[in-house]
Formats: C-alpha cells, sequence, structure tokens
C-alpha cells in the first residue's frame, strides 16, 4: 500500500466537494442577481451596469493556499483535524461590480 501525500488528498477532497460547492455557488449567485435586480432595473446608460461574477478556485490553486497554512503553522496554530479544503476562506465567491457607484444603496 502506497502513502498519499497530504496534497493527493486534498485532490481527492476537492473533486468530492466540487458539485456541493457549484450547487451553492449557483444558489448564491442567483440570490445576489435577485437582490441587485431593483438595481439593474434603474440603469439608463449604456456604460452604467452591474456586474455579478462568480468562481471556484481552482483545484490547484487551493492545495497550494492549504499547503501555505501548513507550511507557516505552528504546533498552537494547525488544526487538530487535519488540513482541509474546507477551512479555506476563498474556495468560492461571489463578486459585485456596480457602475456608477452612485447606484449602490447606503444600507450595504
Amino acid at each position: 500500500m502506497t502513502n498519499r501525500t497530504i496534497e493527493d488528498r486534498l485532490r481527492e477532497e476537492y473533486f468530492d466537494l466540487l458539485p456541493e460547492i457549484r450547487r451553492a455557488l449557483e444558489e448564491l449567485e442567483a440570490r445576489v442577481r435577485y437582490r441587485v435586480m431593483p438595481i439593474s432595473v434603474q440603469l439608463k446608460r449604456k456604460y452604467e451596469q452591474v456586474v455579478v461574477k462568480s468562481r471556484i478556485k481552482e483545484c490547484e490553486g487551493a492545495v497550494d493556499s492549504v499547503r501555505r497554512k501548513l507550511e507557516s503553522a505552528t504546533l498552537d496554530t494547525a488544526p487538530s483535524g487535519g488540513y482541509s479544503l474546507t477551512s479555506l476562506k476563498d474556495l468560492a465567491g461571489v463578486r459585485v461590480l456596480v457602475f456608477p457607484r452612485s447606484y449602490i444603496p447606503r444600507s450595504i
């Protein structure tokens, strides 16, 4: 039996999590698009726009992020349950760009 590296385990975890990440990101993007709809209908000029983009971090980028955490960890900061991609705060995300800024409500 061969010993698998931490990176191999993280890659396996990534592809196990990927369908769930995609579903969660699609739902989040739909919710964001719904919430910015009142702004979108107010746009008047061609240059005025609301851009909603989502992304999932690539597998190797995610593995590298965890590797950097591992290298910088000390005994006090190392996770007791091992390293996991679920510890990453930027595994998936939605970006909202509003042009011009005057359309951004003050309550956000």
